[in-house]
């Protein structure tokens, strides 16, 4: 069977015909690292050959691999990563990009890590000579896990617990990001808490800055009645405010902006938030019972629980609550008295719990007609 022959095309360039007898499926590509065009065979080394792959058909290139005129396993690196033009009428696509299987990134880990600083003999390769990084044995025997069941779930094959992956993680000592990653491989989601709280919990600094340079606009929105937005503000896990900019600063009277909008929304701030029981109260306090669930060792969550043990005379009554993002609630703004706020909330991905709050104040409106305008975006539980 004819293999693709090369023409010089009018403009001097190097046009490639399809072999005869060939249907697409038949058509391959093939890294440089599989094959090198030697200079011999001019039609494959001007029409087909360029940067790193060789497009060719698996028969020809067996063919060609007799006669000498493609060797595999000898490589001639091309400048640049992409494929060739396929012949007229062909077409071709990258491969598919493939993800870091699970056991190939505990190997890539495992091989950064020196078992003589945990205590264990250095590995051996070949001939004797030391391998860098531990192996799954060693692995397994500092998880104290059969070695077998530990070589499952670097196959995949196991599912390993959250106890096991932090364990492993420490190990291998993989930073957050890469924590991150290896919940991702072996359970498809990343995890609830971070590992070292202290550090995960605090806000990124550029936030303490971005967030008091956010602008606002105050128009009407109805004659004699002014929307004014957005009102944002940054806080931790626990609510204590890391920053805010004027719009925000502006619903409260002067030293009077809250340190802690949990305190301020459960009982401190009462008296400027109209039919608080309802739509103040009810609401922090389900947030609070779900990150006690997920972090029921955090200090500053537990003195909170306990803030309102002492405090609160009559809490509210059990409920699914758990964000604020597209609520709307009524509050006395210190400069145009009632109206209702339109909540947004997000999450900066470097702070774990960390909120960021953009809210919009609408002035006379009741929290009914401000849900009546924006229609689906908002909820009330």
């Amino acid at each position: 069977m004819a293999h693709p022959r090369s023409r010089r095309d009018g403009d001097g360039g190097t046009a490639t015909t399809e072999p005869s007898g060939l249907s697409i499926g038949q058509w391959r590509e093939y890294p440089l690292a599989e094959a090198t065009i030697l200079a011999s065979d001019q039609p494959y080394r001007e029409g087909l050959l360029a940067d790193t792959f060789l497009y060719a058909n698996p028969v020809h290139l067996n063919q060609l691999t007799r006669r000498g005129s493609v060797r595999p396993g000898r490589i001639r690196r091309a400048p640049g990563p992409d494929m060739i033009t396929p012949p007229a009428g062909r077409t071709t696509r990258q491969p598919a990009h493939q993800p870091e299987r699970l056991g190939d990134f505990l190997k890539r880990h495992r091989a950064r890590v020196k078992p003589q600083e945990l205590g264990m003999a250095a590995r051996t390769g070949g001939r004797g000579r030391s391998a860098p990084g531990l192996t799954q044995a060693q692995v397994a025997q500092l998880m104290s896990l059969d070695p077998r069941h530990y070589q499952r779930i670097e196959g995949g094959k196991a599912t390993p617990t959250e106890e096991q992956l932090d364990h492993l993680a420490r190990i291998l000592r993989l930073r957050e990001p890469e924590r991150i990653d290896l919940y991702l491989h072996a359970l498809k989601r990343p995890p609830v808490t971070a590992q070292d709280p202290e550090s995960a919990s605090e806000l990124c600094a550029y936030w303490r800055f971005v967030v008091p340079a956010i602008g606002h606009q105050v128009r009407e929105h109805a004659p004699g009645q002014v929307v004014v937005g957005p009102l944002a503000y940054a806080s931790n896990m626990w609510w204590d405010v890391d920053a805010y900019n004027q719009a925000f600063a502006d619903m409260f009277g002067e030293g009077d902006i809250p340190t802690n909008i949990f305190r301020w929304m459960a009982w401190e701030g009462r008296d400027q938030l109209p039919e608080h029981s309802t739509y103040w109260l009810s609401r922090a306090l389900p947030q609070l019972d779900a990150l006690l669930r997920l972090h029921p060792d955090r200090r500053e969550l537990r003195e909170l629980a306990d803030w309102v043990e002492r405090t609160i005379e009559c809490p509210a009554a059990p409920s699914s609550y758990q964000h604020p993002d597209g609520d709307v609630r009524p509050v006395l703004h210190h400069r145009y008295g009632y109206g209702s706020l339109v909540i947004g909330a997000a999450a900066p991905m470097g702070g774990l719990g960390s909120r960021l709050i953009m809210m919009h104040f609408y002035q006379g409106l009741t929290p009914d007609e401000l849900r009546r305008r924006f229609g689906h975006c908002t909820h009330h539980l």
